[in-house]
């Protein structure tokens, strides 16, 4: 009787034990995947926010400075027309929707390819941002960052300053990028400011950013 007692007891302890092993799996694997995933967003807005510093600091150094950052994402698109270099990753689980464009680094929301107003205002704002997007699906989803600068006024003196960003080859890539910018030089032009701090005819600085997708 005292050996069938033991029996049952090895018996059950050793459902116990492959009961916990079962639960720790079917619960683990997800928590692994979530701890993936976050860490690749974790991953690709360090690099975003390294690329907005990055452009910015080569637009401060003057013409000739060059530089670059890796990025790993499923596109990388550099738009001409509205100046920005945007980030797309889809992930393998669901997140939060937000439709809207809000700031991940940055201040100010003025004269942005997504806003209104024609310019920025130097001590309020900052010249460039970085924006970013989700769009939920139910088992998936889709991340966008934008990097992009605007014009950006100062009250004291009237004149308008900005970073042009352009592609100098492909405007598409995809996987591990390596992104290359450089300072091309400043182009100084008049333009006229319908409103603002700036409103009406000024002088208008443009450091022109090469971008190369490599």
């Amino acid at each position: 009787m005292k050996g069938q007692t033991q029996a049952v007891t090895a018996v059950m302890i050793t459902g116990i034990v492959m009961g916990g092993i079962g639960t720790a799996y079917l619960w683990g694997v997800p928590m692994l995947e979530k701890r993936q995933v976050e860490q690749e967003v974790t991953t690709t807005e360090e690099d975003v926010l390294n690329l907005r510093e990055e452009i910015e600091s080569v637009s401060q150094r003057g013409s000739g400075a060059s530089s670059s950052v890796s990025i790993d994402a499923d596109t990388i698109t550099v738009n001409n027309e509205d100046e920005y270099i945007q980030i797309t990753n889809q992930l393998d689980q669901s997140a939060e929707q937000g439709f809207t464009w809000s700031l991940l680094d940055g201040q100010g929301y003025q004269n942005l390819s997504w806003t209104t107003g024609v310019a920025a205002i130097e001590g309020e704002d900052t010249p460039g941002v970085v924006a970013f997007r989700s769009v939920a699906g139910e088992d998936s989803s889709e991340i966008t960052y934008r990097v992009e600068f605007r014009n950006l006024c100062s009250e004291s003196s009237g004149e308008v300053s900005k970073v042009d960003i352009e592609s100098d080859g492909q405007t598409r890539a995809s996987g591990s990028t390596e992104i290359t910018f450089t300072n091309d030089g400043e182009e100084v032009s008049n333009t006229v400011i319908p409103d603002g701090a700036c409103e009406g005819r000024t002088t208008r600085t443009s450091t022109q950013i090469g971008i190369q997708l490599g």
